[in-house]
């Protein structure tokens, strides 16, 4: 009997084996390549992710920067950029925020700054960024790094306000001055005796706004110093009405108390109008945004920064400081016989000489020297009126006169004194770029740059 099979050639298990490994082993290959390239790129995307967020914060705050150097009042043009040097000013600011926003918090220096207006009426900034990522697997196929990049470019430009002004009136040229100047602090008066705002006072008036002319409740002047005006301020305005104030109550000292240290916007204004009490009125021009450094106001002073609970860092002790110390000078006089005045033809002698000592020599009996006490200086300086036993018992002409004694010198105080010797009431703040979100409700052109009456904003633009 004859048993049929089937058979197969030798080595062809083989031969299958083979095949399969290299298939294997290309597949390997390919699927060692897309994991390199599933991780490899997951980290450069969540790297430029990040950097994304980093280059909008940059171009923000850097344009932010800019505008709040950019001085009121100009138009934008690229010698007024030049002359603010705001391509460092917005590089130095967008280096700082790169490195708030990496991982280890370090310094990431950006790869290009370009600051330009448009036209005359805003001012862009573009930053632009790459970070060099290393690659965990793909090295093993030759790429050793990949570079994610991104930019973005963040507009400043002036918008209408309306509303949120605190009801004090801050003098517009010196606003002008602090915009030049910032980081130092400006003064500007709020009293009703010496100074007044901007030199001109009205009587009653301690520099209080009464933005709707209303009855100049004392409960309303202390809520909009808290929380603002609610409502919409046409501003210019020139005849803005004036609050004569309240100056002994407890809210509205403890709302100028909240102000301290804040950041907020006041009326800007060039002076009072005639009149006086609750029919005068400023004429304002502009709108001022200002840190507010300190108040003084009827012989109380707020300093305390609401932040920290320590002294404002910007006040600045509004009273002069008077000390006594020894003092000794050597002038060139004459007198005459029987005189008590001793004058010099070219020295200038100092006013506040008076009650000190002084020796003459060869003008005292029998040649010795003359001691006497100056009581007054003349006009002009060039005379010392002694007291009337002092006198001359014989001439002398150009001597060598020894003045001594104690000397009480006087160092101005930061702003004028008024009635009783004392500091006059004051606002004392320090400019600042004031980013708000505050419009009038409608869809208002932007401002140009040149007006004062409008904030600045920044918004990413691209």
């Amino acid at each position: 009997m004859r048993v049929l099979g089937l058979t197969r050639a030798t080595g062809e298990r083989d031969g299958d084996s083979g095949a399969v490994a290299v298939l294997v082993a290309i597949l390997a290959t390919v699927f060692l390549v897309m994991a390199a390239f599933a991780v490899d790129i997951a980290n450069a995307y969540a790297n430029a992710r990040q950097l994304s967020v980093a280059v909008d914060s940059a171009a923000l705050s850097a344009a932010a920067k800019v505008g709040g150097a950019f001085p009121t009042g100009t138009p934008c043009t690229p010698a007024a950029l030049t002359a603010i040097n705001a391509t460092q000013i917005a590089r130095t600011e967008a280096t700082r925020i790169n490195g708030d926003n990496t991982k280890v918090g370090a310094d990431e220096a950006v790869d290009t700054v370009t600051v330009s207006c448009v036209g005359t009426t805003a001012i862009d900034v573009t930053i632009t960024n790459s970070r060099t990522v290393k690659t965990a697997i793909a090295g093993v196929i030759g790429i050793g790094s990949m570079s994610p990049n991104s930019y973005a470019t963040a507009r400043f430009q002036r918008m209408p306000t309306g509303g949120g002004l605190r009801p004090w009136a801050i003098c517009n040229n010196v606003v002008q001055a602090s915009s030049q100047s910032l980081n130092t602090t400006y003064w500007t008066g709020l009293d009703n005796q010496e100074v007044g705002v901007c030199g001109t006072t009205a009587p009653g008036n301690w520099g209080g706004v009464d933005f709707n002319g209303g009855n100049n409740a004392a409960g309303d002047l202390a809520d909009w110093t808290l929380n603002g005006y609610p409502g919409v301020v046409n501003i210019p305005d020139p005849v803005l009405p004036a609050d004569p104030g309240v100056s002994n109550s407890n809210a509205l000292g403890n709302a100028f108390t909240s102000l301290i240290g804040q950041v907020v916007l006041l009326p800007s204004v060039s002076g009072f109008n005639t009149g006086g009490g609750n029919n005068a009125s400023f004429n304002a021009v502009g709108v001022a945004s200002v840190k507010i450094c300190g108040i003084l106001y009827a012989n109380t002073t707020y300093n305390t920064d609401t932040t920290t609970g320590a002294t404002s860092t910007c006040w600045v002790n509004p009273a002069g400081t008077t000390q006594t110390v020894p003092f000794a000078a050597t002038v060139i006089g004459s007198m005459a016989n029987n005189a008590n005045v001793i004058t010099s033809a070219t020295a200038v002698y100092d006013a506040a000489w008076v009650g000190l000592s002084v020796s003459v020599p060869g003008a005292g009996n029998g040649g010795n020297a003359l001691t006497g006490t100056i009581v007054s200086v003349g006009a002009d300086l060039k005379s010392l009126t002694l007291r009337n036993g002092d006198k001359a018992k014989a001439a002398v002409n150009n001597v060598s006169v020894a003045v001594s004694g104690n000397l009480t010198t006087t160092t101005p105080g930061f702003v004028p004194l008024g009635n009783g010797n004392q500091p006059i009431d004051h606002i004392q703040f320090q400019y600042v770029n004031y980013v708000s979100s505050y419009s009038t409700g409608t869809t208002a052109a932007p401002c140009t740059l040149t007006r004062a009456d409008c904030v600045g904003t920044v918004q990413l633009w691209r």
